[in-house]
């Protein structure tokens, strides 16, 4: 059946037109022409001059949120990211090697740490872990130098794999800042503003 469909199209085609009855030529002259597209035109409203204002402001908004990352967001960061490798059983080595000179016990310099981690929201206190204090007694004085050593093996040695495996979104930005937090580590009393690192 099929068959002979496909025979008596073709041979229709092969006609000249003038054999057709007129209702085939109109069929074929219907085939024949395109049908138009419909096309729906929208016209755009001007935007007034206030809209312009609030969409440049929330665009300057999301630009400086993504390029200037907060200066206490990096040090809070690099700080509980201190406290929580000095509190690890990585540091556990270093911390030994550390204890000769110091002779305090390192479970209750873990426990310390591991408080303080959660108070960590600031260059104050962060500084507060590091910087002795004249009423200070010894123990508390073996904790900041410890946990100081610690903290300088931390960025010079773990910190870039921290900081590319964390899910920080200025991840360029806590890069540059390594070198100055070491130097503020180094030396707390100097530990008083740091810098937006934006440029």
């Amino acid at each position: 059946m099929p068959y002979l469909k496909k025979k008596v199209n073709s041979a229709r085609l092969n006609r000249p037109i003038e054999d057709y009855s007129e209702d085939e030529t109109t069929l074929i002259q219907e085939k024949k022409q395109p049908t138009p597209i419909k096309t729906k035109v929208e016209t755009r409203k001007e935007p007034s001059k206030k809209d312009m204002k609030k969409s440049s402001q929330t665009v300057s908004k999301t630009k400086r949120d993504q390029s200037k990352p907060s200066s206490k967001n990096i040090v809070k960061n690099f700080g509980k990211a201190m406290c929580s490798f000095a509190s690890s059983e990585l540091a556990m080595p270093y911390l030994n090697r550390i204890n000769i000179n110091w002779d305090v016990n390192l479970e209750d310099f873990q426990e310390h740490i591991q408080k303080k981690r959660d108070l960590i929201d600031s260059i104050d206190s962060l500084r507060s872990l590091l910087l002795i204090m004249k009423n200070d007694d010894n123990v508390m004085v073996g904790f900041k130098k410890i946990f100081q050593e610690i903290s300088i093996i931390f960025i010079k040695y773990f910190s870039v794999n921290w900081i590319f495996q964390g899910k920080m979104s200025h991840k360029q930005a806590h890069l540059r800042a390594r070198f100055k937090m070491l130097r503020r580590i180094k030396s707390p009393q100097h530990f008083t503003y740091f810098k937006d690192f934006s440029r």
